[in-house]
């Protein structure tokens, strides 16, 4: 029976994680078990269930994401992302009108990686808080 590939990689995390590891390099059964910290009975049955459905690859020891699979997984990252970013923060993105955001953004907020709310003191209104004022000045982008 064929397996649907969005319930393959989105139901199991583990898989997931295989994946992206597997972005990165490809990569043997034991370097995948150190990364992830598992044992090798764990991850069999998703590296035969990854194989079975052509997003991964073997030759020899060693694991790689098929064609298909790179496709997939460059594909699915920004999904990853902007769960992530918004799940992080769920009651404040429930709690706000996001209508003001332009739509380009909005496609764009994954982008955001983790992100905390920054409230100002009332005493210090006007002035810009350590905090932020460190990350701009940390920022890897002006």
């Amino acid at each position: 029976m064929k397996h649907c590939l969005l319930n393959l990689i989105l139901f199991s995390g583990r898989r997931k994680d295989i994946l992206l590891l597997l972005k990165e390099k490809p990569r043997d059964v034991d370097e995948i078990k150190e990364l992830l910290n598992v044992n090798a009975s764990s991850i069999q049955l998703h590296m035969k269930k990854m194989k079975d459905s052509g997003l991964i690859t073997q030759k020899g020891k060693i694991y790689s994401l098929s064609e298909i699979g790179e496709i997939i997984v460059e594909n699915m990252q920004p999904l990853l992302s902007t769960t992530e970013t918004l799940g992080e923060n769920t009651e404040y993105w429930l709690s706000h009108d996001l209508s003001s955001i332009p739509e380009f953004l909005l496609e764009r907020i994954g982008e955001l990686g983790h992100c905390e709310l920054l409230e100002p003191d009332v005493g210090h209104l006007f002035e810009t808080p350590k905090i932020l004022r460190d990350s701009i000045l940390s920022s890897r982008r002006p």
